[in-house]
C-alpha cells in the first residue's frame, strides 16, 4: 500500500492535490517558457479526479483502503494448491461480486457512457468497465496461485478486453476495424476525439466486439484457452513497438 512516498489509503487519496498527483507521475502542469497549460495537464487532472473519487468513495463506505474492500467481499483464502497448479474451479470465487462493489465505490471504475442511436435517436447506456476489469485480471494473474480463495476467479473468461484508445488503434492499423473515410481523416490528422463522443464510443465498442470474435476464432482453431485479457495484453504491448 506504499509506493514512491505515497500511501494508498482512502484518507490520503481523498486529500490529494492536483500538484501532488502531477509531481508523483512527473506530469508538467505548465509550459515553463510561457506559463500556458501543458498538454499533459489534462491527464494529470484525470488522474487526480480518479484518485480523489476513489478515496472519497472508500471513506463514505467506511473503508480504510482497497484491502478492506477485498476483505469484505472475498472469502478467507484456503491453503494454496501445489506449486504450478491452479485451484479447482469448484472452490474458486467469482470476480463479479468484487467488480460490483468497486464500481459502486469508485466513480473511475464505473466506466459507462450514454449512447444515442443516430437512426432511432434512442439513448442507452454502454458499459466498458475498463479499469475494474483490468484490476480483476491483474489480481488473477498475480495471485491466483498464492491466494486462490480470493483471486483464482472461476469466471475470468467472462471478462472483456479493457478497451481504451490503444485497442481501436491497433485493430484499425492492422485492418481488423474499418473506419469511415471522414473519421479516418480526423484520426490521421491527429484530431482528438472527445471522451464520451459518439465516435469514441463507437470505436471502443467495435474494438470490444472484434476482440471477442478474435478470441472465439482462436478457440475454434485449437489455441489453448485464450482469454480476452490475453489478447488485450498482447495488443497493448504491440502498441509499444517502434512501428506503431
Amino acid at each position: 500500500s506504499h509506493q514512491a512516498g505515497f500511501t494508498y489509503t482512502a484518507r490520503h487519496m481523498a486529500d490529494l492535490t492536483l500538484e501532488q498527483v502531477a509531481g508523483w507521475f512527473n506530469l508538467p502542469l505548465r509550459v515553463e517558457a510561457t506559463g500556458a497549460a501543458h498538454p499533459l495537464a489534462v491527464f494529470a487532472e484525470q488522474l487526480h479526479r480518479c484518485l480523489v473519487g476513489a478515496g472519497q468513495g472508500l471513506l463514505a463506505a467506511g473503508m480504510a483502503d482497497f484491502f478492506d474492500v477485498v476483505d469484505a467481499v472475498t472469502p478467507a483464502a484456503p491453503a494454496p494448491p501445489p506449486v504450478g497448479a491452479d485451484a479447482s474451479a469448484a472452490t474458486c470465487p467469482s470476480a463479479w461480486p468484487l467488480i460490483s462493489r468497486l464500481v459502486g465505490l469508485c466513480p473511475a471504475f464505473n466506466d459507462r457512457e450514454m449512447y444515442t442511436d443516430p437512426k432511432t435517436h434512442q439513448a442507452a447506456p454502454v458499459l466498458f468497465m475498463k479499469k475494474v476489469q483490468l484490476a480483476m485480471a491483474e489480481l488473477y494473474r498475480r495471485f491466483r496461485r498464492s491466494d486462490p480463495g480470493r483471486f483464482a476467479f472461476r469466471d475470468i473468461d467472462s471478462l472483456t478486453v479493457f478497451v481504451d484508445n490503444v485497442l481501436p488503434c491497433m485493430l484499425r492499423v492492422n485492418g481488423v476495424l474499418r473506419v469511415s473515410p471522414a473519421l479516418t481523416a480526423r484520426i490521421e490528422a491527429r484530431q482528438p476525439l472527445d471522451p464520451g463522443s459518439p465516435e469514441e464510443m463507437e470505436l471502443r465498442a467495435c474494438a470490444l466486439v472484434a476482440c471477442s470474435r478474435l478470441v472465439a476464432r482462436l478457440r475454434e482453431r485449437g489455441v489453448v484457452s485464450p482469454t480476452e485479457a490475453d489478447l488485450d495484453y498482447y495488443l497493448w504491448l504491440m502498441g509499444k513497438w517502434d512501428q506503431y
